[in-house]
């Protein structure tokens, strides 16, 4: 009996005597592990067998094994089979939300292939979020949030500190007027973003009409470190923030594909204010796109003092609008000053098209 007859059979007897589901499931990834450890040959399932049963719906409770799987599934999905397609995408999603195993490829690892902007399947995947077709991040119930108090504001909403199963945590709570499309699109990317320079995504509250993303707790932001005059910042620790800062930058461009497009000291994250152990990462993807040489990105989005000269007018820009407000932060960095803070915020992008720079 080869092993999708087997797979077959198992799932029959699942379906006929439920009180044996739990342990026919077990029973069944355990067979195929031991199949796939006698595969000597291939070392995976076969492309046929595997096109098989995710057609048959079993590859998804099954999870993926290893990388060469997830290799094959995330070329259907960029295939040009619009059902296939469909399938493959959604046993990616799943991919991210199931529980950790010995069995299968960890979610960090499926993220960061779907993410590759050579051989990945990211856009894709967040049109299908657009059109409710699959989710990308886990869903945290409510009741398992406990809101502390308030560490931060924006023009998107308020930031808690709060505890998740005994975790410390940022609660980022939208505001009511904020699209729910906006949101859900900025959870799925910090969902599947994965790197250490970027603040990390634990999942999001979007049942009972709330809008709420749990990430990592971090100390602070970069610009209220910048501005506490009693904290001293050494030209090595200068250095080494920014490195930190251009690591994950660079991830977004050469990875993923991505443009952050408000990039500024604020959405700058700290885990520490001192010491060797001290790490910056990116957060605040609201923004944020996908790079497509098919679409011309025109619009005037970011923060004024860290909006490149392009943007202001509205012409084509790339990711390199990133790299001046990159720029604008080492100059925070040098300064610990407030870019353009003698210029009105009509004047300012009048000054910035004209060549100048903050001083």
């Amino acid at each position: 009996m080869d092993l999708v007859a087997q797979q077959m059979l198992l799932a029959t007897e699942s379906i006929f005597n439920p009180t044996k589901q739990t342990k026919t499931i077990a029973e069944g990834i355990l067979l195929q592990r031991q199949i796939l450890d006698k595969d000597k040959k291939h070392g995976v399932l076969r492309r046929e067998d595997l096109l098989q049963m995710l057609h048959m719906g079993t590859l998804e409770a099954r999870g993926l094994y290893t990388m060469e799987e997830v290799e094959q599934v995330v070329n259907w999905a960029r295939g040009n089979d619009p059902k296939l397609r469909l399938l493959a995408a959604k046993l990616l999603a799943s991919s991210l939300n199931r529980a950790e195993t010995n069995f299968n490829v960890p979610r960090n690892e499926v993220a960061i292939r779907i993410t590759d902007k050579n051989t990945g399947c990211l856009a894709y995947l967040l049109d299908l979020v657009a059109q409710n077709e699959i989710t990308l991040h886990q869903e945290i119930p409510f009741e398992e949030l406990h809101l502390d108090e308030v560490v931060g504001e924006g023009t998107a909403g308020t930031v808690y500190r709060g505890l998740w199963k005994e975790q410390r945590v940022a609660i980022k709570h939208f505001r009511n007027d904020i699209k729910h499309s906006e949101f859900i699109r900025e959870l799925s990317l910090m969902s599947v973003v994965r790197h250490k320079n970027l603040v990390y995504c634990y999942g999001g509250v979007t049942i009972g009409g709330r809008m709420m993303i749990v990430q990592e707790l971090m100390q602070a932001n970069l610009a209220d470190v910048l501005a506490t005059q009693d904290i001293e910042i050494s030209m090595g620790l200068v250095i080494q923030v920014a490195l930190e800062v251009a690591q994950g930058v660079l991830f977004l461009h050469n990875h993923c594909n991505l443009i952050h497009r408000d990039l500024k000291s604020m959405n700058l994250l700290v885990n520490t204010i001192e010491g060797p152990d001290l790490v910056v990462k990116v957060c605040d993807f609201g923004v944020s796109r996908v790079i497509d040489k098919k679409k011309v990105m025109t619009g005037n989005i970011g923060t004024i003092s860290w909006i490149a000269p392009e943007v202001f007018q509205q012409r084509k820009y790339s990711e390199k609008a990133d790299i001046y407000s990159f720029g604008i932060i080492l100059w925070e960095l040098v300064t610990r000053q407030i870019p353009f803070a003698n210029l009105s915020s009509f004047g300012i992008p009048v000054s910035v098209i004209k060549g100048e720079r903050p001083r």
